[in-house]
């Protein structure tokens, strides 16, 4: 099969967040779009899907790399705001 882009949306706020991806899943793009966190990934549509964690924080808050240790993206949001999101190593 071939790949798909798909879109997964994560809250701004701080926090750990579980999203449902195709285990086949490799990130592209992480950016606001309508004041949420979009997620852009490369997945394989026949994969079966798995629950994955994302870690969102905020500048100056400590960073949970026990249970997110990989950098997906960070972004800036309005008036210097930034977040920046963490996943499983599997991402």
């Amino acid at each position: 099969m071939k790949p798909v882009v798909w879109k997964f949306h994560i809250p701004l706020y701080a926090g750990p967040y579980q999203l449902s991806v195709p285990s086949e899943c490799k990130v592209l793009s992480l950016q606001v779009q309508q004041e949420l966190l979009a997620l852009w990934c490369l997945v394989d549509e026949a994969s079966p899907d798995e629950d994955r964690r994302v870690c969102v924080v905020h500048t100056g808050q400590a960073v949970p790399l026990g249970s997110c240790p990989k950098h997906l993206g960070t972004v800036q949001v309005t008036d210097g705001y930034v977040v920046h999101v963490f996943g499983e190593a599997s991402f």
